[in-house]
């Protein structure tokens, strides 16, 4: 990622983004950013990036050595055809070979998450440096593949198999009408919900025809409501000469019961029964688990917008919307698509610059800032509502602290014994003892003494972490921020919330082997005036950047 590429991301998604807003506002007047066509390419590829770290997990797994596919081969072959030349040995796209199609997909995926790409908006190319070899596939190409994977991923495109999913909890009380008391017993009846995954499969690879398919639908609706194994089994019984049917349960992650809890909580009111209670729990549970897919489907409509902008002619805002309305796509459009450009407006400001063009190479010392000061940002819109300080830095000095002295109190314990046994073998005169205890201690406190020196040089160390901390607070919470919404944004832990009074917030958390460790709200309006108004922090910043880069080098040639 270079600082001009970046310039290019955030210009074209920007260009785009006031485009929507104009087309979902009607007292927003500034259609006058009239966007290159070129730019209009961009902010695609900005948005299928966001798609293809969305569903990273649905198409492909693994690491670059094994790379699988999670989606029917076919599916993915056809996807990849759209860039890449399958030939005996693999896949090549220009000189590069990749070993199948998953790998293709899985390498491009990891470059566009870390942002090592450059972009040339002239000839609607992206490049990638691929294990040394120059990468180049067209945008344009390179987001229908990805479109393709995600359509895939979407669908069941094998008509041998019919899949339902029912939402179940064993411990509801049929005859109950006492509603819940409070949150804490909405929750523990939450946690007792189970998704139960029925798959019904031909043997030989048959269709499953309709009438089949309204058996088995009226099956699930014996089984919810009675929740007893022996109505499938019975079922299993009518049609197991030509069919099998499996029954598979998924627990809940906690987040989502969490979530779902606390939102049904909000919306209770005085005269809702028990029943009502359950019903809402159940639906917002669900609504909870696909909210992902919802996101999917505004970039997804974003997509299809900017492909019949591609196809118009842009002039003012009232011709632009006509055009548009002959063809249908704005009347797809809501503020919910305005999200899915949000998150693509970050990452291109703050995240594909992160390991690279912001990276300061004197954190936590007194040299000079080298990167960007995160201080600088204005963040007071966004809701943190968990924190975890990154302490990584000072910990790992503490660590080394910690281990030197216990092997200094080692050492001081066996030099304690060592002068004992000394005084010992002086009074019984041993000369030769004396010479080799003698040795042994002096090689000891040598040892104790060097152990010392580090660690008088690691608290020294510790001394400047911990000032580099309270003189840079603001930069490091800052940092944190950020990053934590990047790192929701790379693993797809972000997520939209309505509250009561219809105000849509979006939630990132940033969940590390299991653990939260960062969690943030903001609502959608506020989201992109946050990215707007520090957008001349990180312009100002890269400029600074390249003004010194380009002294540096005459520097050099002098």
């Amino acid at each position: 990622m270079d600082t001009e590429t970046l310039k290019t991301l955030y210009s074209g998604i920007k260009g785009y983004a006031i485009i929507l807003t104009n087309i979902l506002d009607e007292k927003v007047q500034d259609f006058e950013y009239i966007i290159d066509s070129k730019y209009l390419s961009i902010a695609s590829f900005s948005l299928v990036s966001c798609v293809l770290l969305a569903i990273k997990e649905d198409v492909v797994e693994g690491t670059k050595e094994n790379y699988g596919t999670k989606i029917f081969y076919d599916e993915l072959l056809s996807s990849v055809d759209m860039i890449a030349t399958k030939k005996s040995d693999g896949f090549y796209i220009d000189n590069h070979k990749f070993k199948d199609a998953a790998s293709v997909v899985g390498e491009l995926r990891n470059k566009i998450a870390h942002g090592s790409f450059k972009l040339n908006a002239e000839e609607n190319k992206v490049i990638f440096n691929i294990d040394g070899d120059e990468v180049i596939v067209n945008i344009s190409d390179l987001s229908k593949m990805i479109v393709s994977c995600l359509k895939a991923s979407l669908k069941n495109p094998d008509k041998n198999i019919y899949k339902r999913e029912l939402l179940i909890s064993n411990k509801e009380e049929r005859k109950r009408t006492k509603p819940f008391k409070n949150k804490d017993e909405l929750l523990r009846f939450a946690k007792t919900f189970r998704v139960k995954n029925i798959t019904l499969k031909s043997r030989d690879n048959s269709s499953i025809d309709k009438l089949l398919r309204d058996r088995f639908e009226l099956m699930l609706d014996d089984y919810k409501s009675s929740q007893s194994n022996q109505t499938v089994m019975d079922f299993e019984k009518q049609i197991k000469e030509k069919y099998i049917v499996e029954v598979k349960q998924e627990r809940i992650p906690y987040q989502i019961l969490k979530q779902a809890v606390d939102e049904t909580f909000m919306n209770l009111t005085d005269d809702m029964g028990y029943k009502e209670q359950v019903n809402l729990l159940s639906k917002i549970i669900e609504i909870k688990r696909k909210e992902n897919f919802n996101l999917l489907n505004s970039l997804l409509k974003n997509l299809l917008l900017i492909s019949d902008l591609q196809k118009i002619e842009i002039k003012d805002k009232k011709t632009t919307i006509e055009e548009l309305k002959k063809k249908q796509s704005v009347d797809l459009i809501s503020y919910n698509e305005l999200v899915g450009v949000e998150i693509a407006l970050f990452q291109s400001l703050f995240s594909y610059g992160n390991d690279t063009l912001f990276k300061n190479d004197n954190e936590y010392s007194k040299n000079e800032n080298t990167g960007l000061d995160y201080g600088n940002l204005d963040l007071s819109s966004i809701n943190v509502l968990y924190f975890e300080p990154d302490e990584t830095t000072k910990n790992e000095v503490l660590i080394q602290i910690t281990s030197k002295n216990r092997q200094i109190a080692e050492i001081s314990s066996k030099i304690a014994k060592d002068n004992q046994n000394l005084e010992n073998v002086k009074q019984k005169g041993n000369m030769s003892a004396i010479r080799r205890i003698a040795a042994i201690l002096t090689k000891t406190e040598t040892q104790k003494q060097i152990l010392e020196a580090q660690v008088a040089l690691l608290n020294i160390r510790l001394n400047e972490i911990i000032s580099y901390e309270q003189e840079n607070s603001e930069h490091l919470k800052n940092k944190v921020i950020i990053n934590g919404i990047r790192n929701s944004i790379s693993h797809g832990n972000y997520k939209l919330e309505t509250s009561i009074d219809n105000e849509i917030k979006i939630v990132f958390e940033d969940i590390y082997e299991g653990k939260l460790t960062f969690k943030c709200e903001i609502d959608i309006i506020d989201f992109i005036n946050m990215i707007y108004g520090n957008q001349s922090v990180i312009i100002e910043f890269l400029n600074k950047n390249e003004q010194k880069l380009v002294r540096t080098k005459k520097s050099q040639s002098i």
